[in-house]
């Protein structure tokens, strides 16, 4: 077994032992094995450059189970930190549950002389009033958001003006993370009978979904077992050719990673024959010039208890009018 150590001026930041990291706390977040090819094992990725990386780095092999446990071996290599001179630290990317607490770092060099803003993905914070009520900035220039919401999942950037207008900026990205939860459902939905129809869950999830549960009446509704319903990729029940079979009250419950946060509020769908005609038009009138036509049009829908509406289109064909009459 072997163990690898990194460090930065004499203090252990870093370890990598039988597939488990540890990192200090200065590091957290920030310093990460690279997984390609074309590095070493245990080469490590430092992000969000501080001032205080500054220094010598050593990478050293540790033999646990061996007398001596360490060679005269490993690298040493030397970071600069050049560029901006207005953050002192800059923010990380974080990945939270919904409802913690996110706070990102970017604490001014100067905050006498500094004015620090900050962005949602390009967007002024003061220009979003939810996310700016739940969201305080330090004197220094951090900034925390409690409680964080799935809305709040994006790029967050701090931006750093001194009084000479020099500027200075720094990224960080937050992952909001929560159970796969419905988020709209109406309570009726028509299908046309004898036509394809789809039937949607609308949900957000993140972790990304791993599952979604239907119900029909009250038990599993699994469309292996119904000929003509699939499901679609995002869930969706596809209806191939809709029949009364399909009519009843529906529930869609999404899963993720984390579970769910419940089914959906009951969907009541009504299969709806289209309407027909009762009276038509002929089809072709005569009249001259002056006088009144009048061009008789009447529909019913399939059980008789509702008339649809009717709407009316003229179209020119050869210099003649034709006139359609249409169900809607």
């Amino acid at each position: 077994m072997t163990s690898t150590h990194h460090h930065h001026m004499h203090k252990k930041i870093f370890t990598w032992y039988e597939g488990e990291t540890s990192t200090s706390e200065l590091f957290n977040g920030r310093l990460h094995l690279i997984d390609h090819g074309d590095y070493g094992k245990a080469s490590a990725n430092l992000t969000s450059i501080r001032e205080s990386d500054q220094g010598w780095y050593h990478c050293q092999i540790i033999f646990p189970n061996r007398t001596p446990s360490a060679r005269n071996n490993g690298t040493w290599y030397h970071l600069a930190v050049q560029g901006g001179s207005l953050i002192k630290i800059p923010p990380i990317n974080q990945t939270l549950m919904e409802g913690q607490t996110a706070f990102f770092h970017c604490v001014m060099k100067y905050p006498d002389t500094s004015m620090a803003s900050w962005y949602k993905d390009g967007v002024l914070l003061q220009d979003i009033p939810d996310l700016m009520r739940r969201s305080y900035m330090g004197p220094h220039g951090s900034l925390s958001i409690d409680p964080t919401m799935m809305s709040d999942y994006g790029e967050y950037e701090c931006q750093v003006r001194n009084n000479e207008s020099e500027i200075q900026t720094a990224k960080a990205f937050l992952n909001i993370q929560y159970k796969a939860k419905v988020i709209y459902a109406p309570p009726e939905v028509y299908l046309p009978y004898g036509q394809p129809a789809v039937l949607d869950c609308h949900f957000r999830a993140n972790p990304p979904l791993k599952n979604l549960r239907w119900e029909k009446d009250g038990l599993l509704f699994d469309s292996y077992n119904v000929p003509g319903v699939f499901y679609k990729m995002n869930g969706s029940l596809f209806f191939s050719k809709v029949d009364e079979n399909y009519a009843g009250s529906y529930t869609c419950t999404p899963f993720n990673e984390l579970g769910t946060d419940g089914p959906s509020p009951v969907i009541n769908v009504i299969v709806l024959r289209p309407p027909i005609f009762t009276v038509t038009p002929k089809a072709i009138y005569i009249q001259k010039l002056g006088e009144t036509v009048e061009l008789p049009c009447q529909a019913i829908d399939r059980d008789g208890s509702n008339h649809p509406s009717i709407d009316w289109k003229r179209v020119c064909i050869s210099m003649l009018f034709v006139y359609l009459c249409m169900r809607a």
